[in-house]
């Protein structure tokens, strides 16, 4: 009997040659676990690069309200809040756009309140001299005008003073999915003068 199963073996010969059942199965499995894991890989490099962008986006608000408020912090003739060595979420200073007048300047976030999108928003009040030669608030304050664009993940903004240098601290919040992670933005501008203008 087993003769009679070769000589029908040699008589199918290479054409009829394929892979059995078993052999079928295998490679379906090992093709199965492979896509898997490729699928599993390009999801994690897909969170990975949209976690980095909403990272990068934030950064990238924070550096341009930064910018904003630097350019006019070295302008500034003297800084009233925060005083030397002190941290304070409102940057109040004077500044004098011509050789006759100046204007107080003042940065903070707003709305305070801590939920709902924020902004950066700079309020003006013209001085004028008085008596003493004290420069005093002449006229009420503008309307608090944004500096930034909506930042709805702008949790602090705080100004830090140590002699002529001023630190501005941006902190902001965004959840990539189930945690929530913290970005910091800190830029040290020099004050040309570092008079303490309070009381004036």
């Amino acid at each position: 009997m087993i003769t009679h199963i070769q000589a029908g073996r040699r008589r199918l010969g290479k054409s009829s040659a394929g892979f059995t059942l078993v052999e079928l199965m295998i490679s379906m499995a090992v093709m199965v676990l492979l896509a898997g894991a490729l699928f599993s890989v390009n999801f994690r490099l897909s969170s990975t690069w949209m976690l980095e962008r909403r990272r990068q986006g934030v950064q990238q608000n924070f550096r341009f309200a930064a910018d904003t408020m630097t350019g006019q912090i070295r302008a500034a003739m003297g800084v009233l809040q925060p005083a030397d060595n002190t941290m304070t979420d409102v940057l109040e200073f004077d500044m004098a756009p011509s050789a006759s007048s100046r204007v107080r300047i003042k940065f903070e976030r707003y709305p305070v309140s801590a939920s709902g999108p924020h902004w950066i928003v700079r309020t003006e009040t013209p001085l004028a001299p008085d008596a003493g030669g004290n420069w005093v608030p002449s006229g009420p304050s503008s309307v608090p005008v944004p500096v930034t664009e909506e930042l709805t993940t702008l949790t602090a903004v705080h100004f830090i003073r140590h002699g002529s240098r001023l630190i501005v601290v941006l902190v902001g919040e965004y959840e990539p999915s189930n945690s929530t992670r913290t970005v910091t933005y800190t830029t040290q501008t020099t004050v040309r003068v570092s008079v303490n203008l309070t009381g004036t």
